[in-house]
């Protein structure tokens, strides 16, 4: 028997992790069901202990460990945003759990209940950890400058066997970056964000894990939480829109999210825009941020 903590993918929780107990073969980064007060929760597995090493502490609990339901999908989340969850809970004192409940579509949760989702095994996915170097770096300039940039950088990625994240504010801005930016790569460029119906949503997801070319992904916030393993470069795009900060709990921004993750993993990370926020530009002129390109403060105007 083993004594599992988990992080329950919930909003309303006061603890950072509960303890469960099950006889099933179960592994970190699992994504399990699990009783929560008189409902059932999905959660994720952080720590695995034998019991046998803790039974008197067991004997001697107020308390009884509550039976984990059961497994409903191995390895659901990669390690690294797992970390990135963390520490972007800890940057907005909220809790773990609440963070990755916002980060992941219910509709892919839901897949999981209904055994339809499309997760590949871990060791199939290929790690360019050779080509990835954390770095952060700012572009500001013309919309028209960036994706005429954005078009070479991404094929660049490609030529490196690395895939792209493009990340933007809004359900607009990524179907207007994707007529942009997916001519000659098509095959290869997929839209993900939470206005999809259930079946787009769940074909993209299983489309883009599936595809061993690297690929263009264009998605809101909830595209962090695709585990694809061959990512090596998050692109901001419209860093200076207020849309990346969420209005309900738990308040976090998509911006800090991206930050974070870029770091735990050794992604490159591009925070664009025009202009970008002054305390981007600050960060930069403190050595945090390094140019793509001088940034342009120029702005063209049709008013008369």
């Amino acid at each position: 028997m083993h004594i599992v903590d988990v992080i329950p993918l919930s909003r309303g929780m006061r603890e950072e992790s509960l303890s469960y107990f099950t006889v099933k073969k179960i592994s970190i980064g699992d994504l399990v069901r699990v009783p929560l007060r008189k409902k059932e929760v999905f959660a994720i597995v952080v720590e695995i202990r034998d019991a046998t090493s803790l039974k008197s502490g067991l004997k001697d609990s107020s308390y009884g460990l509550r039976k984990i339901i059961d497994v409903r999908s191995p390895h659901f989340f990669l390690p690294t945003f797992i970390i990135a969850a963390k520490n972007t809970a800890r940057y907005f004192a909220t809790g773990t759990g609440a963070v990755l409940e916002a980060l992941t579509p219910s509709t892919i949760l839901g897949a999981c209940t209904e055994g339809s989702l499309f997760l590949p095994p871990a060791e199939t996915k290929k790690e360019n950890k050779q080509n990835q170097v954390y770095e952060k770096n700012i572009f500001q300039a013309s919309e028209k400058d960036r994706f005429a940039t954005y078009k070479g950088i991404i094929r660049g990625e490609f030529a490196k066997n690395c895939s792209v994240l493009f990340l933007v504010p809004t359900i607009e801005d990524a179907i207007y970056a994707t007529s942009l930016l997916q001519r000659g790569i098509e095959e290869y460029t997929h839209v993900f964000h939470g206005g999809l119906t259930k079946q787009n949503m769940l074909h993209a997801w299983e489309t883009i894990l599936k595809n061993p070319h690297p690929v263009l992904i264009i998605g809101t916030g909830v595209s962090l939480s695709i585990p694809r393993r061959d990512v090596c470069m998050i692109i901001i795009e419209n860093e200076q829109s207020p849309f990346y900060k969420q209005e309900r709990r738990p308040f976090i921004d998509i911006r800090t999210c991206a930050e974070h993750l870029a770091e735990a993993d050794g992604k490159k990370l591009i925070l664009c825009g025009s202009p970008l926020r002054v305390s981007t530009l600050y960060r930069r002129d403190e050595g945090e941020f390094f140019d793509i390109s001088p940034p342009s403060f120029h702005v063209l105007s049709s008013a008369e």
